[in-house]
This record gives structure tokens, sequence and C-alpha cells, in this order.
């Protein structure tokens, strides 16, 4: 049985989804009729877990929304970047994402921290990057980046 499931919230034309558990082969994506929805915003923050089952069912399950609708993608997890960054229309063509998480690994507490960061913020129209270091949140010493900058961050041009 999977822990999978979306959170709707409607305003007027405007349709939010919280994404929540683990998109797999078990999943059930809610019948939602897209036709009357002028702008998605995805909230990815809830997500535990994705696989091919769930890639291929969601690109399915997505295609469904108008072109002229506008998507959004936020707190994306780096599962959620990596798909984007590899699979062609898991995120639509004219999707945006708004925020992504980055992960960053502390060598004294051997833990990776998820730094959350807005799309705006560090996209290559700024000039603004993701800091390659941060502060440990535990025991305060110097994180490093735990990503290929170059590959993870290549959704960013689209």
């Amino acid at each position: 049985m999977s822990s999978f499931k979306i959170v709707e919230a409607r305003k007027e034309s405007l349709l939010d989804l919280r994404v929540f558990g683990s998109l797999d082969e078990d999943a059930k994506l809610p019948n939602i009729n897209f036709s009357f929805v002028t702008s998605v915003n995805v909230d990815f923050g809830g997500l535990t877990a994705i696989n091919s089952c769930g890639i291929r069912d969601w690109i399915k399950w997505i295609s469904h929304v108008k072109p002229s609708t506008q998507i959004t993608y936020s707190t994306c997890p780096k599962i959620i970047v990596d798909q984007i960054n590899m699979v062609e229309g898991f995120l639509p063509a004219t999707g945006k994402v708004v925020s992504f998480f980055v992960p960053y690994y502390c060598e004294n507490c051997d833990d990776v921290e998820n730094n959350l960061f807005n799309t705006g913020d560090v996209s290559p129209t700024s000039g603004k990057s993701v800091p390659t270091s941060t502060k440990c949140s535990k025991c305060g010493k110097e994180t490093e980046i735990d990503i290929i900058e170059s590959k993870y961050l290549k959704f960013l041009s689209r």
C-alpha cells in the first residue's frame, strides 16, 4: 500500500497541489479536471521517494494540463531536480521551478543538510549561484555542496 497522496486547494482558476509520500507503482494520482485551471503550483516538499513507475505515471498525468496553463514546481527535493534534469516531460515545457533544495555534506556530523533556494535568487540571469559551502546547523562546522553544480543546476537555464 502506497503512502502517496496529493492534497488539493483551489481558489477560482488557481490550483495548489501538495505532494506527499512515495510516488511509485502503488501511487494513485488523483483524477483532476484541469480544463478550468489557468495556474497550477505543485509543492513537492512532502515527497519522500520516486521510482521509474512513478516518473512514467507523473509524466502521463501532468500532460493533461493544457499547454496554456502556467505550471510551477516548488520546494523540489533533489530527487525531483534530478528528474527535471534527466527526464523529458517531467516538468512540462512551459513549466518553471520556483524553489529547490541543494544538499550540503557535513564531514564532522557525517550528515547531509538540504537548504532551500528560490530560483530567482540563483538563476543565471541574476548572476548569483548557490554557495559552495554553508555552516552545519547541528555542529556549526563548514559543510560542502554535495552536487556537481553544472549538472544539478542545469534546469535553471531552461
